[in-house]
């Protein structure tokens, strides 16, 4: 009778080249990272659910390990200056309250991926601002709610804190 770890990584063994296939066959100028890490799901892999660490996470390091840190999308070879890039678009959105205001519609409707963007912005954009502080706290509280990894939940909860801190001070 085989030991329980030797069964894990006998069914485990197939999952390591498909895992690496998956970034490393795309790495080319022309096929981005982005596309690429959220069309991979390891659904059909009950070992490689998110527990500890997110499939994303390891599709990316592998991206990076083959392709090194250029992403495939020209606007990351030379990027703005996060807060100029920030500025601007709150310019665009009529304000850094209105990105805020649009990113907690955004949490409560489930989208939270695209509310944690709209929330940096805001607060790159009008970084003394409190309420915005406040909705990027409650942002990050509900993006730690939804995320299944250990690692995504740490880091969500670090960034509620540290925007919670800054809403009060």
């Amino acid at each position: 009778m085989t030991s329980i770890p030797t069964r894990y990584l006998a069914s485990c063994s197939p999952i390591s080249p498909a895992l690496a296939a998956a970034p490393a066959s795309s790495c080319r100028l022309a096929s981005p990272l982005t596309p690429r890490r959220h069309r991979f799901s390891a659904r059909s892999w009950p070992h490689l659910l998110p527990k500890y660490d997110d499939p994303e996470f390891v599709v990316r390091n592998i991206w990076h390990l083959y392709a090194g840190w250029f992403d495939g999308n020209p606007a990351h070879l030379k990027p703005a200056p996060a807060t100029e890039l920030a500025t601007e678009l709150a310019s665009l959105a009529g304000g850094a309250d209105k990105l805020a205001r649009r990113a907690a519609l955004l949490a409560q409707g489930g989208r939270t991926r695209l509310a944690a963007h709209r929330a940096e912005l805001a607060a790159a954009a009008s970084p003394q601002d409190r309420a915005i502080q406040a909705t990027r706290a409650s942002i990050y509280e509900r993006c730690a709610e939804a995320e299944t990894s250990l690692i995504g939940k740490a880091l969500f909860a670090v960034y509620q804190r540290e925007a919670k801190a800054k809403s009060t001070f």
